[in-house]
């Protein structure tokens, strides 16, 4: 694994993301990598992204989507990149179905949001591509409210996991079989408080 820097991913997340992205080189090894990346922040993830994939000479198309409701200036994301400025769940028809081969979602983190953005971006992932969620450690669920929603409504926090548990692709009765998806990995950095990546593998 690298050393690169992915913005506010922690390492033991990025080694997590790297190993897909070099199972991707390999299972697809005649296409570019398209990764897709909702909720940018200020770029410098897709950057880390992209220093990964020029420092293994993967060809890769990269494509963000953010709205900046926070007014965040994208200072870091790479110029060659494709970026789509608004809504994930509003926009999510400007990615093509069964076009991509990796897609972070990073974007908002209460739980009506990581729902909708599941469902309308699960048809825009290659068979044996990947979808991955950010936040998803324990200590991240129920912190820092997401803009969205009521303030004192906990599911207007990091919901992610109530979210995937609410899809069925977690939980003692998940539904990853009907969904077509398997889990990959699900880790984090006990001493890095905003962290947790949880992998899925599309299977059809």
């Amino acid at each position: 694994m690298s050393s690169m820097q992915y913005g506010l991913i922690s390492r033991v997340d990025s080694n997590a993301m790297e190993e897909c992205f070099d199972n991707i080189a390999i299972s697809f090894a005649n296409e570019p990598i398209k990764y897709t990346e909702i909720g940018l922040y200020n770029g410098r993830t897709a950057s880390g992204v992209k220093e990964y994939f020029v420092s293994k000479n993967y060809p890769y198309e990269i494509t963000g989507i953010d709205n900046c409701m926070l007014g965040e200036k994208l200072v870091f994301f790479p110029d060659e990149a494709r970026l789509i400025d608004g809504s994930s769940i509003e926009l999510y028809n400007r990615i093509e179905d069964n076009s991509q081969h990796f897609v972070l979602v990073d974007g908002n983190h209460s739980f009506p949001y990581v729902v909708a953005d599941f469902f309308c971006y699960k048809d825009k992932i290659k068979k044996g591509g990947y979808i991955c969620f950010h936040d998803a450690s324990p200590q991240t669920q129920w912190k820092g409210w997401q803009h969205v929603g009521d303030k004192d409504d906990p599911d207007m926090t990091i919901a992610v996991m109530k979210a995937l548990e609410k899809i069925g692709l977690v939980g003692e009765n998940n539904n990853r079989e009907w969904l077509g998806f398997d889990l990959v990995c699900h880790v984090w950095d006990e001493d890095n408080e905003g962290c947790g990546v949880i992998i899925f593998q599309k299977k059809y």
